[in-house]
C-alpha cells in the first residue's frame, strides 16, 4: 500500500487507495471528494491541520499511511487509543500521578471512543486521566509521536520483536516500528479469546423464556454505560420459543429488560429455524423517541407492522438472520454483536446520544 502510495500521482489514484484503506479499516465512510481527501493529506504531511480537514477514526488511517513517513502519524482511533491510554493511566495510578502532571506530560493525548471490546470497563480510568479527542488532529498527533516513541524505546531497550505471520511475499525483519507497535495496540482487544466470555443462565422467571446475559463489560457485548445519565445498556440472549400471548403482557422486567433500558434478544418464529435479532425497548421510556430516530438514521430494519403503542415494550428494530438450529441461539447473537452489519454498527454509534434523557 505505501508503494501504491508513493506512486499514486493523480487524485483519482488517491482517492481510490483512500477508499482501499477504509475498506480494509471496516469504516463506512466514501471519499468522494477531492479537496478533503487533499486537505487530509496535506495535513498529516504537514503535522498541522490544513484547510479545515475533517479527522476522526476513518480518516486517522488515512493519515497514517499518506503520511507514513512523519514521526506524528499512526492510527489513533478507538481501539489503539483506549488500549495505549488505558496503560498509561494504570501506570500513572501505580505510581501515584495525577491526571494534572499526566496531561503535562503527554500534551494533547487523549482518547476516542468507540465500540472496542474492553472499552466499557477501560473508560472509567482513562476519563481519570484523558480528554476525549475525537475529531481533533492534536490527538492523531500525539498519539503518532507517542507511537513512535515507544518503538524506539523498545529498539534502545532490545526487546525482543514478536514472530508476526508473513505473506512469503514479504520478509519481516526483527525490529520494531511505528506501524508494527500500532498494530500490537489494534489487535489488542481481539487478541485474547478469554475476553469473549460463554453466557450464564440465571434463575428467572418460570413463566419467562430462558435468558442467558453477558456478565463481563466488554463491548463484545456492547455493553454502554453513558456516564451522564447514567445510562446502561447489556444485550441478553433470550432462548426459546416466541409466544406473543404470553410475552407481550410481563408486568415485572418486561421481556427480560430487567432494570436495563435496551435489550438485545434473538428469537426464533415458532415452530421453525427462521430467525431474528431485535432491539426491545419500553414504550415509556424518556428517550424511546430519539432511540426509534437513530435506528432510521442508521437504516435500521424496522419491526413488520410497525410499532404498536399499546404494548409496554417494543422492538425499535428487527435483524431477520439466517436459520438457525435450537442450542446455536447464543452463539448466534454473539456472532452479529461482535461483527456488526454497518447498519447496526451505526446504531451503536448514535446510542449514547440517544440514550441522554435531556
Amino acid at each position: 500500500m505505501l508503494v501504491r502510495i508513493n506512486r499514486a500521482r493523480s487524485i483519482d489514484d488517491k482517492i481510490k487507495i483512500a477508499n482501499e484503506i477504509l475498506n480494509w479499516g471496516g469504516m463506512g465512510t466514501v471519499i468522494k471528494d477531492a479537496a478533503v481527501l487533499q486537505s487530509v493529506i496535506d495535513s498529516a504531511i504537514s503535522g498541522k491541520r490544513v484547510n479545515g480537514a475533517p479527522m476522526n477514526s476513518s480518516y486517522t488511517k488515512i493519515a497514517a499511511l499518506f503520511g507514513y513517513a512523519k514521526e506524528w502519524n499512526t492510527i489513533w482511533d478507538s481501539r489503539v487509543s483506549t488500549a495505549l491510554c488505558f496503560r498509561l493511566a494504570r501506570i500513572f495510578q501505580n505510581a501515584g500521578v495525577d491526571s494534572n502532571l499526566a496531561q503535562r506530560l503527554f500534551p494533547s493525548l487523549g482518547y476516542i471512543e468507540g465500540m472496542s471490546k474492553r472499552v466499557s470497563s477501560r473508560m472509567p480510568l482513562i476519563h481519570k486521566y484523558w480528554p476525549n479527542v475525537y475529531k481533533k488532529w492534536d490527538g492523531h498527533f500525539s498519539g503518532g509521536r507517542l507511537i513512535n516513541d515507544i518503538a524506539n524505546e523498545l529498539k534502545r531497550t532490545g526487546v525482543a520483536f514478536p514472530k508476526f505471520p508473513t505473506t512469503g511475499r514479504i520478509a519481516e525483519d526483527a525490529e520494531w516500528t511505528r506501524w508494527k507497535v500500532n498494530m500490537v495496540l489494534f489487535i489488542d482487544d481481539v487478541s485474547d479469546p478469554s475476553f469473549i466470555p460463554p453466557c450464564s443462565t440465571p434463575s428467572g422467571n418460570a413463566k419467562s423464556p430462558s435468558t442467558a446475559r453477558y456478565k463481563d463489560d466488554t463491548l463484545c457485548g456492547h455493553r454502554i454505560v453513558n456516564r451522564i445519565s447514567q445510562i446502561h445498556f447489556e444485550p441478553a440472549c433470550i432462548s426459546g420459543e416466541l409466544n406473543d400471548s404470553s410475552r407481550l403482557r410481563f408486568h415485572s422486567g418486561a421481556h427480560g429488560l430487567g432494570n436495563y433500558r435496551i435489550l438485545m434478544e434473538f428469537y426464533r418464529i415458532p415452530g421453525s429455524n427462521n430467525c431474528k435479532i431485535s432491539a426491545r425497548v419500553r414504550i415509556k421510556d424518556p428517550s424511546f423517541d430519539k432511540l426509534l430516530e437513530a435506528t432510521q438514521e442508521a437504516e435500521c430494519p424496522p419491526k413488520q407492522g410497525g410499532i404498536d403503542l399499546s404494548d409496554e415494550t417494543n422492538s425499535i428494530f428487527v435483524f431477520p438472520i439466517e436459520k438457525i438450529p435450537k442450542g446455536g441461539e447464543d452463539e448466534a447473537l454473539r456472532e452479529f454483536t461482535c461483527n456488526p452489519d454497518k447498519r447496526y454498527a451505526r446504531f451503536l454509534q448514535l446510542l449514547p446520544e440517544a440514550l441522554k434523557l435531556n
